[in-house]
Formats: C-alpha cells, sequence, structure tokens
C-alpha cells in the first residue's frame, strides 16, 4: 500500500499529465485525468493543505492556482465532447473495485 507521500507524488504526475493533454489539446483525456485525481483525493481523503496545492482555490477576493490549472479544468470540461455527458469507466481508469 502506498504511503500518503507516495500518493500525492502519483497526484502531482496527473496534474502534469493532465497540463500536457490540455497542452495538445486533448480534452476528453484531460478530463479523465482531472476525474480520476478528484475521485482520489475525496476516497481518500488527502490533507486540505495537499488539496490547495493541486487545485487551487477560487474565490471573489482572488484565486489562487493548483498545479491543475483553473483554465485548463475550464477548457476540458467544456470541450470534451463538446457538451454530451461524461461516463466515467472504472475498467479502464485502472481502478480496482474493492468488494
Amino acid at each position: 500500500m502506498k504511503t500518503e507521500a507516495e500518493v500525492i507524488k502519483d497526484l502531482e504526475r496527473k496534474a502534469d499529465s493532465f497540463n500536457r493533454a490540455c497542452y495538445e489539446k486533448k480534452w476528453k483525456l484531460a478530463r479523465s485525468i482531472y476525474y480520476e485525481a478528484i475521485v482520489l483525493c475525496t476516497y481518500l481523503q488527502i490533507d486540505e493543505k495537499e488539496e490547495l496545492k493541486l487545485f487551487g482555490q477560487t474565490s471573489k477576493e482572488h484565486e489562487v492556482s493548483g498545479l491543475f490549472k483553473m483554465q485548463n479544468i475550464m477548457n476540458c470540461l467544456l470541450k470534451a465532447d463538446e457538451g454530451k455527458p461524461f461516463c466515467f469507466d472504472v475498467e479502464k481508469s485502472g481502478f480496482k473495485i474493492i468488494k
């Protein structure tokens, strides 16, 4: 089982992959990477400080940018499938379902 530090490193690599996919305009891939990162953070209850580092924070007063760039997040969510609903494929994601 991975330590929290190893999981954080994996999430940081996912952020790099996400930003690269956005740069290459591979919107579906970018969205899938982003959703995987959110699911991992939620499921593993990542520390709030680490979550802020990854995803940043937006408020009326200011925006704190994270490793997952807000502009890239907005682009991938808007441009992937051009408005069609998204279905997360657990089998293709590599996650294992424990029953």
